[in-house]
This record gives C-alpha cells, structure tokens and sequence, in this order.
C-alpha cells in the first residue's frame, strides 16, 4: 500500500533527528505545521510544558519563516532562550512551497547567558526556574562545522521533498508560478517545450493548467504579456518600435505589429501616438 503524504514526511524528520540529533518540523506554505518531530533536547521539551513559553517559541519560528522567505535560503537564528535554530525554505521553482525547522542547539560552550535567559523568563512569568536549569548543560554544542553542515544538509533534505514531490504546490500556485516567469522573463525563450522543461510538465499538462487557471491556453498568456509590456514601454516613449519589440521577445517587425493589433486593435505606432 502506497504511503501517504504524512508518513512519508515523517519518515524524513524520523531519519534526519537519528543522523543529526536534532528536532525536525516541517510546514507548509502557509506555515501550517505538517509534521512535527518528536523532541530531541529535554530542556526545549520542558519549556514546550509551559504555554506562555510554548506561545514565544512559536512566535520565533515566524522569525525563522520571515527570514528565509526574504531570503530564500536556510536561515540561522536564536530562539527566544537564545537557542539556535534553523528554516529552510522547501522551493519549487522560484516559488516557496513549505519549510523545514531544525533545532535546538546552543552555540557557544558557555551556557551561562542562556542561564540568564531562564533565570529572567521565570521571573517575569513567575514561576520556578529550577526544572528548567537542570537541563541547560546538557544543551549541546555542536560548533560551527557541525552547524555548517546541518545547514547543508537540511537544505539537500529540502530538495529532496520537492524531488520526490511530496509537499505539492496547488494548480493555482503553479500556474501563478508560471505566469510570473514569463512576466520576468519576457525577452528570453518561452516556448512550450522550454516551459515544460523548467517545471516538469508535459505539453498537455501545461495546457491544461493554463486553460483551468486563466481561461486561455499558455500561448495566448505569454502573448498577453508580451503586448502589456510592449504597451508599458510605448507609453514611455523612450524606445523605438523596433526596441520595444526586442525587449519583450518578439524580434519579428512584421509579427511584432501583427499580434500587437490583433490583441490591442491598433498597431504600435498607432498605440504610441495616443500619448
């Protein structure tokens, strides 16, 4: 029996804690938690029992996903007991389709800030902070190498579950994905074989989602846009005709002015003596 989207995600948290020894969460896109790791580091397990604390660690991990969402790559940052995590974005294509939360350790051999951090936490909470102490030394601390490579290493972990396409974008996010290529990448090549082989899709595949999503087929959009963009440019008078039609990839003069007034009514120069 084929296993489900869950099982097969928490096989990978399973699989990467035993390697690393650390905890692994992972979300999806809209930073819903899919899997969570069984924890690894007692004194994170502690905390977790309180739900003022628990409340402040998922504060952080908004931390961790606002900070790899800008940057698109795994992103190390401190909890709020000064405790090391990491996010990484799981990508598919450009487009941000889950995360991947690995944690805790600590980065330094000297505990006695994370100490301090206990120590003011349980005061202004007040409660005990005894239980909480005795578990910080056994914090690890991997160092900077190991940390290195666990960046690596989730991130690979990350490429993986796109590959094996577990954590799958929605048809509206993936023909979103690829309309906003093509707006990006208007003078280079966009044909339908091109397309195809930059997200996986077949010619019917890309069809269908196209005509599902906007209502028109992939062909129709990449003209579309073209012509919006060779409208934006005309509009500037700043570029000739036969710029502009450079510019958004259609070198053809004659095939320029032919699909400009087929989508527009008018021809270009038409278009840019109305401004």
């Amino acid at each position: 029996m084929p296993y489900s989207q869950n099982e097969i995600l928490a096989e990978i948290t399973k699989n990467f804690a035993v390697i690393s020894n650390v905890t692994v969460s992972i979300f999806d896109a809209n930073r819903n938690c899919v899997v969570s790791g069984s924890d690894n580091i007692p004194f994170c397990e502690a905390v977790r029992k309180r739900p003022e604390l628990h409340k402040k660690c998922h504060e952080c991990d908004k931390i961790g996903f606002k900070g790899c969402s800008a940057t698109k790559k795994p992103y190390l940052y401190h909890c709020h007991m000064g405790l090391v995590e990491i996010t990484a974005p799981i990508m598919f294509g450009d487009t941000l389709i889950g995360y991947i939360i690995i944690g805790q350790f600590a980065d330094q051999p000297d505990k006695s800030e994370i100490k301090k951090a206990v120590a003011d936490t349980a005061n202004k909470y007040g409660f005990n902070a005894d239980n909480l102490l005795t578990y910080v030394d056994e914090i690890p601390c991997p160092g900077d190498a190991y940390i290195n490579a666990l960046s690596q290493l989730v991130e690979m972990c990350a490429g993986y579950i796109w590959l094996k396409n577990v954590l799958k974008l929605s048809e509206s996010d993936l023909a979103m994905e690829i309309r906003l290529y093509i707006v990006g990448h208007l003078c280079e090549d966009l044909s339908v074989d091109a397309l195809c082989n930059k997200y996986g899709l077949s010619q019917t595949a890309l069809y269908q989602l196209f005509k599902k999503s906007f209502g028109v087929s992939v062909v129709q959009i990449i003209r579309l846009e073209r012509v919006n963009k060779a409208k934006e440019l005309l509009s500037e008078a700043k570029f000739s005709i036969g710029e502009v039609a450079q510019q958004v990839g259609i070198p053809d003069a004659n095939y320029f002015t032919r699909t400009f007034k087929a989508i527009t009514g008018k021809t270009p120069k038409e278009y840019a003596k109305s401004f």
